[in-house]
């Protein structure tokens, strides 16, 4: 069971699965592998011939500071993509996203007044987005990122009591 399952009322069924995309790990893996790549130089020059002692350690010091922190970039960017998700049910939209401070939100199908989606050109390409959601009143709640938003999109109008119109 999910984390955002957990927040399910008695008799409410998934109608609607988000997970946000995999393109959200680019930047922390080019960090991981920059900062990984600085960590495996200085730490091969701790073995060149010549060098001080003292050098020696702090090119070492340095290098180990690069890889653990390459290895935390790169556990944190996983960590908390996999723990961000939507659930669309027959009542309600619940999010749920974070690794050590966890946001939750709720939003009831009836409040939803329209949604759209705002893709660019590498959402497109890759089947990502950001699902806008106006709420009565003038609220707005972003999904950001998520896979096949028209799909979710599609599904929401479905699921939407009097068939609503989206956008």
């Amino acid at each position: 069971m999910s984390s955002a399952e957990q927040d399910l009322i008695s008799g409410e069924t998934v109608t609607w699965r988000a997970r946000v995309h995999w393109f959200v790990l680019f930047w922390p893996l080019v960090i991981t592998v920059i900062l990984g790549l600085f960590g495996l130089v200085f730490l091969l020059a701790v073995a060149t011939p010549g060098g001080s002692v003292g050098g020696s350690l702090i090119l070492g010091a340095i290098g180990l500071a690069c890889l653990v922190t390459a290895s935390a970039e790169a556990g944190f960017g996983y960590a908390s993509w996999k723990s961000a998700e939507a659930l669309l049910t027959d009542r309600r939209i619940v999010v749920r996203s974070g690794v050590f401070r966890t946001t939750a939100l709720s939003i009831f199908l009836a409040t939803v007044e329209s949604a759209t989606i705002q893709q660019g050109s590498v959402g497109k390409a890759l089947d990502f987005g950001t699902l806008v959601i106006r709420l009565r009143g003038g609220a707005v709640k972003y999904l950001r990122r998520i896979w096949h938003p028209s799909s979710f999109q599609r599904c929401l109008q479905q699921t939407l009591p009097n068939h609503a119109e989206i956008i």
